[in-house]
């Protein structure tokens, strides 16, 4: 095979490899992703589901009937109000108001508020006519009236003669938005229309995917359902487009500034909506990018050894050609002493030849050297996105590479994965900071967090990140705990931290008031995926991870119920060892 002719063929083997390896790593991402969609339907069908009883619910009860029978009774609608704002403050909804069957509110829970509803005509609003038409309506909008965004699940109220009038709850969904940003993933809420309305990064909201016919703009003007005149912004994509079988889109973040991404759809038809998942090519074409220039190198040490190999068996056939001239042409000796002369020198070039390429296979020894700490980074980039199946991957090519070791006896391994280094930390700081990360979940709530420290520092060997990790969890467990019981008896709950040293160990203890353990035994909840949480709250992997965790600091961690309701978890590790003063 020629030089050429082989170089053909390493290079459309490469090609291959870069395809293959593009779509299996670009596919690997999609499921995840889609995966990942998957607990981002859980989410928000747990922010809104809970709150699908309350027209029905509202619908009902007594004030709400007598105002509908005494719509102009200011005693009626007095009782209406404080009865609608008492059922929000306990079951922490945004707005809850009824209609007439002309879409005239009579009542709701913000009638002392600015902004209130009374007195508002909403019958232009879909929610409001599917109701009245179908008996329930669903709709995001912002606010006509506050200007504030809200879900509004909407519930017709029948009377002997026909539609008395419609229930409405408005679920503020900023909460879940948050939750959502926290992700730092690329993921967006689309309505009917294409227009983003919930997105992890706020830039996008109100952003349509594609520009808007003029039918959908009219439609949102009549609806007023992101003001009026439409509050819209650039279209955030420029298309989508398949390569390999897989959905790319190409997304202008700002003007003149793209970004090409795998888009992944997912349908949410009980509210209308789509969810999308953006995720980086990047990650692909470095994955295909390092198989192709496996490939290539792999073909090109195949080439060296094959044309080596070619040179040896040519040289060992002259040297036997030459030998048995010799002895066939004994007589002419002249003749028979050029021929070996000849064939002295012929061997000389091969020799040399030889050499030169067992040189330069000694040399590819050095990329190889470097392909494997590559692909070694690689895995440990692909690690650090949770990227299990594509590590996998990599992992198997790593394996391929062991075999060219052979030819290269120098070949090292230098994938060293990152680790935080233990070092002396202040548990006051610690807690300090886990303490600033929930924060904003007391101020939502009427749990107050009581904490008590030692006046002087307490410190002990640790990875800062994963022991602040393990704090976190143990409060937000806390906190979910107290808002569950609140459902059940709503009343104000507190969360007590204390900080203490016994001996030669520090313990940090978090008590809370919430709903306890029940009959469930203490060490049942350390198991993995079992939780004591309703659904959609949590896999239950939280306390197993912490667990593990202060196993790794040599500490312990262990969870009781308390006599009055609630639990109370505990950490225990060692104090750090003084350093000896130098001298």
């Amino acid at each position: 095979m020629t030089s050429a002719l082989m170089a053909g063929v390493i290079l459309l083997c490469a090609t291959l490899a870069y395809a293959w390896s593009w779509r299996f790593s670009g596919t690997r991402l999609v499921e995840g992703a889609r995966e990942r969609l998957a607990l981002y339907e859980t989410s928000l069908d747990a922010a809104v589901e809970r709150f699908r009883y309350l027209p029905e619910f509202m619908a009902l009860t007594e004030p709400v009937r007598a105002l509908l029978d005494h719509p102009s009774d200011e005693m009626r609608i007095g009782e209406a109000n404080a009865h609608l704002r008492r059922i929000t403050q306990s079951a922490g909804a945004d707005v809850l108001f009824v209609m007439n069957a002309d879409g005239l509110t009579l009542a709701s829970s913000n009638a002392d508020e600015p902004g209130s509803f009374v007195g508002q005509n909403y019958a232009f609003r879909p929610y409001f006519r599917s109701a009245i038409e179908t008996g329930a309506g669903r709709y995001y909008a912002v606010g006509a009236t506050t200007g504030k965004p809200g879900y509004f699940l909407a519930s017709r109220i029948d009377g002997p003669h026909g539609p008395r009038g419609v229930a409405v709850v408005k679920v503020d969904l900023a909460p879940l938005a948050a939750e959502w940003r926290r992700t730092a993933e690329k993921v967006v809420l689309v309505d009917q229309e294409g227009v983003i309305f919930l997105a992890t990064d706020p830039a996008w909201l109100y952003r349509p995917l594609v520009s808007l016919g003029e039918t959908t703009l009219k439609y949102l003007d009549e609806t007023r359902k992101y003001g009026s005149p439409p509050q819209i912004g650039q279209p955030l994509t420029r298309g989508t487009f398949l390569r390999g079988g897989l959905a790319l889109t190409e997304l202008e973040q700002q003007p003149g500034q793209s970004e090409t991404l795998f888009e992944l759809a997912y349908p949410l038809p009980g509210h209308g909506w789509q969810l999308l998942f953006f995720a980086p090519v990047t990650r692909a074409n470095e994955f295909a990018s390092l198989a192709a220039t496996s490939v290539m190198v792999l073909g090109l040490v195949a080439f060296l050894l094959t044309t080596m190999m070619r040179q040896r068996r040519a040289h060992a056939r002259a040297r036997a050609r030459a030998h048995a001239e010799l002895e066939q042409r004994v007589e002419e000796r002249t003749l028979a002493l050029r021929q070996a002369q000849d064939g002295l020198v012929q061997s000389a070039k091969l020799a040399g030849l030889g050499q030169g390429l067992a040189g330069i296979a000694h040399e590819m020894a050095q990329p190889l050297v470097a392909l494997r700490m590559s692909l070694a980074s690689l895995t440990h980039f692909l690690r650090s996105g949770d990227q299990t199946r594509a590590l996998g991957s990599a992992e198997g090519i790593v394996a391929i590479l062991r075999r060219v070791e052979k030819l290269a006896s120098d070949l090292r391994n230098f994938a060293r994965p990152d680790s935080e280094t233990p070092r002396q930390v202040s548990l006051q700081d610690l807690i300090h900071g886990a303490i600033s990360l929930i924060e904003h979940r007391l101020k939502a709530s009427d749990i107050t967090l009581e904490w008590h420290f030692p006046p002087e520092p307490v410190i002990v060997d640790a990875r800062p990140n994963r022991l602040e990790q393990v704090i976190v969890n143990l409060l937000s467990n806390a906190l979910d705990s107290c808002e569950e019981a609140n459902c059940h008896l709503p009343r104000a709950r507190q969360v007590r931290l204390s900080l203490s040293v016994e001996s030669d160990c520090a313990r940090v203890s978090v008590e809370d008031e919430g709903a306890g353990l029940g009959e469930t035994p203490p060490e049942k909840v350390f198991e993995p995926f079992f939780s004591t949480k309703a659904t959609g709250r949590g896999l239950g992997l939280g306390l197993s991870i912490s667990r593990g965790i202060m196993a790794e600091h040599g500490g312990t961690l262990q969870l009781d119920p308390v006599v009055d309701g609630g639990a109370v978890a505990t950490i225990s590790l060692p104090l750090a060892r003084k350093k000896a003063p130098a001298r």
